[in-house]
């Protein structure tokens, strides 16, 4: 698989890990906000999935997560980013 290729699936949201530096980071959406997210994908579906890496952890994506949980979603789909899973750390946190 060359190293720029992602793929788009769907997983269960149960197997989803979060980031450990999303909160410190980018904090928590209001519960206003995310209600107002999960009536967006409720109404028009998800938009764009979320990045994850090949182990399931969320790099981009953790709010519609939330959202799609609320919404009593058991899959989601997400855009599998290997490229950065073989670049390492900073090239997850640096991510385009």
């Amino acid at each position: 698989m060359p190293k720029s290729e992602k793929t788009v699936e769907r997983r269960k949201i149960s197997t989803l890990i979060a980031h450990p530096k999303q909160e410190p980071i980018f904090g928590e959406m209001s519960e206003h906000e995310l209600q107002s997210l999960a009536e967006s994908m409720d109404k028009n579906g998800l938009e764009q999935p979320v990045e994850i890496l090949p182990n399931g952890t969320i790099i981009s994506g953790h709010q519609r997560t939330r959202a799609a949980k609320l919404l009593g979603w058991e899959e989601i789909d997400v855009g599998v980013r290997h490229d950065l899973a073989n670049l390492g750390k900073q090239a997850i946190e640096e991510r385009p």
